[in-house]
């Protein structure tokens, strides 16, 4: 059986660490500090004995045997204290170790009676979702042929489901780290990549919008994925899929470079809805269509509020109930807390027909967990770095773990993103994060890289 080995947590002095408790390496010295004690007081008894006994015409008898007693005497307390000790730390080392066992049972349990109340409440009302949607539903190549419509044209009226009031029962949700989240910075390149990718950076506003517009209409859109991977055990549990517009034969530009334009140009819409498309091909897919594997897809709030595009959605998922429970969404943090009145009603639908949701693109310190937890978010992706170096500052250890145990309570996952070392990952560890991801497990690749594994 294996031995429980000991869990190192960071502390609050810059670059050094303090133990939720003792190691087991400190109750070995003390153990070995005893057996010497009581070897060098059975010596010393003995080797004062023999030394008065030696030069006995200067020391009678009772003289000998009264020092030789004291010597035993001082032997035996001297024991008896290192004893005590090692016992009391063998006790404070199980107390600790309960308590801690204690936490985590805490945590799964809630984390458990979240679930089970999201299932319940899901299952309640998808019956009478299903039979509204399906009473006139068209052939699936009827709704695959509209969403396909979609596609290429821009619907931007908002949904006009009824608003709902969001309030902030829980004053005690909403938590505020105290390091600034880092900027958002380009994924690093290999050498190679760097190689074989041109410099878009050159190219103009106006090409890089030709661009898209040609990839939008003829379809050279291109589905990457990149792999989450669960702690400790580091096994891919589910992919993330980004969209990846074709410009050449191997080469695709970078989202940092066509994002802003095609915001610009309005086909933000077309582009998510060629993913959605795309990843439902995967889903599909011979291999993948009896497995339970998620795929998280980025999204923005305009794709979500467009009413042509979530009919298509809404009427798809309700004939393809499997589906939509492997469908996570994932919108940024500045979304999610600006549309939250427009956005809620529409993620209260999708979630009753089996879809989830994630955070991404976490650019305030603070984290409102109840409003996530109204929202139906399930995921929170937050900076590897920027977690490392809140937990290196003044009692930043315990504001992650507070954090931590109110996420587990509202039923959210910590996913830490852009982990690219081993050292990181370590450090990640002591806060018990959920799921990783970054180059350390896997970059983003095109599909058939992830087909078997998937």
């Amino acid at each position: 059986m294996k031995k429980h080995q000991p869990i190192i947590v960071r502390g609050n002095q810059k670059g050094k660490g303090f133990h939720l408790f003792k190691a087991p390496a400190e109750e070995h010295a003390l153990t070995v500090m005893k057996r010497k004690v009581m070897i060098a007081g059975t010596a010393a008894t003995l080797g004062v004995f023999v030394l008065l006994l030696a030069v006995g015409q200067h020391a009678t008898l009772d003289f000998t045997l009264l020092v030789t007693g004291l010597v035993a005497l001082c032997s035996m307390i001297s024991y008896d204290v290192i004893s005590r000790r090692v016992w009391e730390k063998k006790l404070s080392l199980k107390l600790d170790r309960l308590c801690e066992n204690h936490d985590r049972l805490v945590r799964e349990v809630a984390r458990n009676r979240g679930d089970i109340a999201v299932i319940k409440e899901g299952l309640g009302q998808m019956a009478h979702s299903v039979e509204e949607q399906g009473r006139h539903l068209s052939p699936t190549d009827t709704v695959e042929g509209r969403m396909i419509e979609t596609m290429v044209t821009r619907l931007g009226a908002l949904g006009d489901m009824p608003r709902t009031e969001a309030t902030d029962k829980h004053a005690e949700d909403v938590m505020k780290l105290e390091m600034t989240p880092p900027p958002a910075r380009p994924a690093p390149l290999s050498e190679l990549d760097d190689e074989m990718a041109p410099d878009f950076e050159q190219y103009s506003d106006d090409v890089v919008a030709e661009l898209i517009r040609h990839a939008v209409r003829n379809d050279r859109i291109d589905v990457f994925l990149q792999p989450i991977a669960g702690l400790p055990h580091r096994r891919p549990r589910m992919y993330e899929a980004y969209a990846r517009i074709r410009a050449a034969g191997g080469v695709y530009l970078p989202a940092s470079r066509f994002m802003t334009m095609a915001k610009k140009e309005e086909l933000v819409p077309a582009i998510d809805n060629h993913l959605l498309l795309r990843t439902l091909e995967i889903l599909r897919d011979r291999r993948n269509s009896e497995g339970d594997t998620p795929y998280v897809l980025n999204i923005s709030s305009q794709t979500l509020s467009d009413r042509g595009f979530m009919n298509d959605l809404v009427s798809f998922l309700s004939q393809n109930h499997k589906m939509a429970g492997r469908l996570i969404f994932e919108l940024p943090q500045k979304e999610l807390e600006e549309n939250n009145e427009t956005l809620s009603p529409i993620l209260d639908g999708l979630s009753k027909l089996g879809c989830r949701f994630s955070m991404d693109r976490v650019r305030s310190r603070v984290i409102n967990i109840n409003l996530m937890k109204s929202m139906h978010i399930r995921f929170i992706k937050m900076d590897a770095e920027w977690l490392i170096k809140e937990g290196g500052s003044n009692s930043g250890f315990s504001r992650i773990i507070r954090m931590k145990k109110q996420l587990d309570q509202a039923g959210i996952d910590l996913v830490a993103e852009r982990i690219e070392a081993e050292d990181t990952l370590r450090e990640l560890l002591d806060f018990n994060v959920d799921y990783g991801q970054g180059y350390l497990f896997g970059k983003p690749d095109h599909y058939a890289a992830y087909r078997v594994a998937a």
